[in-house]
């Protein structure tokens, strides 16, 4: 019986033998109430568990719940000696149909922990992999998403603000949570997440899937823009165009699927200069230049009339352009007058930026927009 359960369900057979033994145990020690030291063991030949209480053999008992003397320990085995532990079968039919119950019970409870444990390992496995779910309900602002063997939730802080969804909706996400909690398995999903673009663009683009044309950075401020940098990895390739597909259909798929989320594709290069300038597309800078210090810094000029590119709403292209690269990066005008007067912040900087050429900029973090930039 308990081969076939095992082979059933795919568990180990010791752990459920193991999970048996400690309910009988437990039902014994109440049944008899005794301080007796109570052991449980699964005969395999006779196919049933057995209960017994060890004892240590002495010459004259003072404490039965855990002596016995020589003389009864012998007719348990006749070669015993004092000081030697003997174990005392116990009558496991007198504990009655409450402990066949419990020890059902434990069974269903073990092999549900299992099953609950081996989809864990699934989803673990699956962390920053895409998943499609069906919404079936909603916990407040989380969202709860049928993804086939369990529920997944997409909580508010990893819903893009400017998605909204209805019950039977399909949802394309990204794993980046599966542990158990207090209601059992708990998987997580994103739409915010880089790695959702990571798996998207891999779903559309067949020479990323071959690895003709590689990743080397994704930066995302979800619902309104984000950065991609590719790299070809024969020559001859080109990973922007691989990646735009004929007449767009291959992006354009990628950013139906981020609900619009504007998309800019930047051939990486390992030269920081030729690397930022790609990075502040669509601006075309003029001229770059790596800053003394010991900060990474590029200044990069820009002409007037594309200052306002450059920049982004509220600076969001340029910082994107920070983040993708990994350097800090400060715009001025083509002029190459810097902004002077007082000591502002970095998010008003931004903000004036296009006002006029002969002011700088930098990539410090700024607040969000609320809405995507035109």
């Amino acid at each position: 019986m308990l081969r076939q359960i095992c082979r059933e369900h795919g568990v180990e057979q010791d752990a459920l033998v193991a999970t048996v033994e400690k309910v009988l145990r437990t039902a014994a020690a109440g049944y008899f109430g005794t301080r007796e030291e109570l052991v449980s063991k699964y005969d395999s030949y006779k196919g049933n568990f057995e209960i017994a209480s060890r004892k240590t053999v002495v010459a004259e008992p003072r404490n039965r719940d855990r002596e016995i003397s020589l003389e009864e320990a012998r007719t348990l085995r006749p070669e015993a000696v004092v000081g030697e532990v003997v174990e005392v079968p116990k009558d496991t039919r007198a504990i009655g149909r409450m402990t066949v119950r419990a020890a059902r019970q434990a069974v269903l409870d073990f092999l549900r922990d299992m099953e609950t444990e081996k989809t864990r390992r699934q989803f673990q496995a699956k962390i920053g992999t895409l998943v499609t779910g069906t919404v079936t309900r909603f916990e407040g602002p989380d969202i709860m998403l049928d993804v086939g063997p369990l529920t997944a939730c997409l909580p508010q802080r990893e819903q893009s603000p400017i998605e909204r969804y209805e019950i039977g909706d399909h949802v394309r996400a990204i794993v980046v949570e599966a542990g158990r909690s207090g209601r059992g398995l708990q998987v997580v999903v994103s739409r915010v997440n880089a790695a959702l673009l990571n798996a998207l663009l891999e779903a559309e683009v067949p020479e990323i899937r071959d690895g003709l044309v590689t990743i080397k950075g994704v930066v995302r401020e979800a619902g309104e823009r984000s950065k991609v940098a590719v790299q070809g990895t024969m020559k001859g390739i080109d990973p922007v165009g691989a990646c735009i597909g004929i007449k767009g259909t291959r992006i354009g798929a990628v950013m139906r699927e981020l609900r619009g989320e504007r998309l800019d594709l930047v051939e990486w290069s390992e030269d920081p200069v030729t690397y930022v300038k790609r990075a502040l597309s669509p601006a075309k800078p003029v001229h770059a230049t790596v800053l003394p210090g010991p900060r990474k810094s590029v200044e990069v000029a820009i002409p007037p009339k594309q200052l306002s590119l450059a920049i982004g709403r509220r600076g969001q292209n340029v910082r994107l352009a920070s983040k993708l690269t990994g350097w800090h990066v400060e715009i001025k005008g083509d002029t190459g007058r810097p902004a002077g007067g007082r000591d502002r912040s970095p998010d008003r900087r931004a903000e004036r930026g296009a006002a006029g050429a002969s002011r700088t900029t930098r990539s410090d973090s700024t607040p969000r927009s609320p809405r995507t930039e035109g």
